[in-house]
């Protein structure tokens, strides 16, 4: 039942498609070629370091709170996990000083095989937007058509699922170029933010807006139940076809289009406790399966071993679980995350300007307008 209400998949994508959003907003609002540049090079430890840290902090709660795979799957009937055995420190050393951002393999329980995924699509877009900037208008159209040409070709040609862990580089681009569909679309998203906010006002000023705002309105509902679909079928996203994937990812972003529509949940999602889930989303999404398998499954069996009823048993350990999972989450956004966020701003700052300091901007560009601009920086 939870995954049929909770499809996980699903979340990502729309996470992935708010990345695109968010990694785009400032680029698209000032043309500054050494804003994207910059974020390339900060990209890595920026999400590096929650990771190692989310790896370390997993590790010692396993070590001190052993999942015992046999008592857990006799109380309760049945494990659906991949995690058996405790790691060894020095795999966990590796997992947490890159191989986990870089290849999405892992040691301990968790969503880890998205790491590279962000990783990689978010890097990928912030070039792209820098590069294709410098273009007319007709080859960013080319460049865009070649990119739905070939997505095209892979739902045609690749019938079989797409690997999780791509085992040679065919296999890795044909999975990456799937998975930049939800990052393209938030990025198309936020170029609509920026330069047409208009049409995500309440009360459209033409029949254009009035038709937009209807389409994404309508669309946000209809990509929820296409999101549902996998998870409720029992059919999850990581190794399926590419149809099924490129679907769900064109799904989010129509979720997220449907949300930018409706101003009363903006302000509500940057109110707390809602805006205080989102600044902790992603050490809490980092932490909450090994939690889960450490904390969760202890209390759990210990409770049972008392006589406890197993609904009393389960419920005790879930809200645990989420106790200890915000907890965790909160002290990591606070002192890892922080720190990512703001370590080598100056340098790679510096490192953009002296890459990008020859680009000349196009004539017919033009500026922003200081509404926009301000928009963004409020947003």
């Amino acid at each position: 039942m939870i995954d049929y209400f909770l499809p996980a998949d699903f979340a990502v994508r729309v996470f992935f498609a708010h990345s695109g959003f968010v990694v785009s907003l400032r680029f698209l609002a000032t043309h500054d070629p050494a804003s994207p540049v910059a974020m390339v090079f900060r990209r890595p430890l920026r999400l590096g370091l929650p990771v190692a840290a989310a790896v370390l902090t997993g590790f010692a709660l396993v070590v001190a709170f052993p999942f015992d795979l046999a008592r857990w799957s006799s109380a309760i009937g049945s494990y659906n996990g991949d995690f058996t055995t405790v790691p060894t420190f020095p795999d966990v050393l590796l997992d947490a000083a890159g191989r986990t951002l870089l290849t999405g393999s892992h040691s301990l329980p968790g969503g880890w095989w998205t790491m590279p995924i962000e990783l990689y699509c978010s890097v990928a877009l912030l070039l792209g937007l820098a590069v294709m900037d410098r273009f007319s208008v007709r080859l960013r159209l080319i460049a865009l058509g070649a990119y739905v040409a070939l997505l095209g070709a892979l739902i045609v040609v690749r019938r079989a699922p797409i690997a999780i862990y791509p085992a040679s580089i065919p296999d890795a681009l044909l999975r990456y170029t799937v998975s930049f569909v939800p990052f393209l679309g938030g990025a198309a998203l936020a170029q609509l933010w920026i330069h047409h906010r208009r049409l995500f006002q309440p009360r459209p000023e033409s029949p254009q807006h009035r038709r937009w705002r209807t389409i994404a309105l309508v669309a946000a509902p209809v990509g929820l139940a296409i999101g549902f679909v996998p998870s409720a079928a029992g059919r999850l996203l990581p190794g399926r076809p590419a149809w099924l994937q490129v679907s769900v990812g064109l799904a989010a972003v129509a979720v997220v289009a449907g949300f930018l529509c409706v101003p009363m949940l903006l302000r509500l999602f940057t109110r707390v406790p809602f805006g205080w889930l989102g600044r902790i989303s992603f050490s809490l999404y980092l932490i909450r399966s090994v939690v889960q398998h450490t904390v969760m499954t202890r209390l759990v069996l210990a409770l049972l071993d008392a006589g406890a009823p197993r609904t009393v048993a389960i419920v005790a350990g879930a809200s645990t679980q989420l106790v200890v999972s915000l907890a965790l989450a909160d002290l990591l956004t606070r002192t890892v995350e922080r720190a990512a966020l703001h370590w080598g701003k100056p340098i790679s700052r510096k490192w953009a300007q002296d890459l990008t300091h020859r680009w000349t901007p196009r004539a017919d560009r033009g500026s922003p307008s200081p509404e926009n601009t301000a928009a963004t920086i409020d947003t």
